[in-house]
C-alpha cells in the first residue's frame, strides 16, 4: 500500500473516490459477480469422518472481472498466461483481506489467486486470476 498517496486525501475524499468506483466496478453492465472465498486461519473438523478442513470467510461481491491484454502478460515476463485475469473489488466490501490461498468464483469457472495488490489510494483490491483445472 502507498502510504504517501493515502496522506494525500482526507477521509471524505477518499470516500468520494470509493463512491466514483462503486459505481464503476459495481453498477456497470461489465461488472461481475463473484465469490471470493478466503482461508481463515482456522481448521473444521468434522469428527464423524475424521476429515479436517481450512475455515474459509465467503464474500459474495460484484466487480471488474477482465482479461489480462497481450502486452500485460508479455511485460509479466511470463508470470501470466493467455487466459489469466484480473479482478478489481473494493477494499469495503471483503471482510478479510484477500490472499494467493484465496479462490474466486464466477459463475460455474474456479480461479486461483497468483497475486494480491492494493491500488495507491487503497480503495480496491486488484487480483491476478488464474482458472484451475
Amino acid at each position: 500500500m502507498n502510504a504517501g498517496a493515502l496522506g494525500l486525501l482526507s477521509a471524505a475524499g477518499r470516500q468520494e473516490v470509493e463512491d466514483a468506483l462503486a459505481g464503476v466496478l459495481e453498477g456497470s453492465v461489465v461488472s461481475s459477480q463473484v465469490r471470493v472465498s478466503t482461508p481463515t486461519g482456522a481448521v473444521l473438523t468434522d469428527y464423524e469422518t475424521g476429515l479436517s478442513s481450512p475455515e474459509t470467510q465467503d464474500d459474495d461481491v460484484s466487480g471488474l472481472l477482465l482479461a489480462l491484454s497481450l502486452r500485460q502478460i508479455e511485460a509479466s515476463q511470463e508470470r501470466y498466461q493467455l487466459g489469466d485475469r484480473r479482478l478489481r473489488v473494493l477494499v469495503s466490501r471483503l471482510t478479510i483481506p484477500p490472499t494467493t490461498d484465496s479462490i474466486v468464483k464466477h459463475g460455474g469457472d474456479i480461479y486461483g489467486v497468483l497475486s494480491v495488490e492494493r491500488d495507491p489510494l487503497g480503495v480496491q483490491w486488484l487480483l491476478s486470476l488464474r482458472l484451475r483445472a
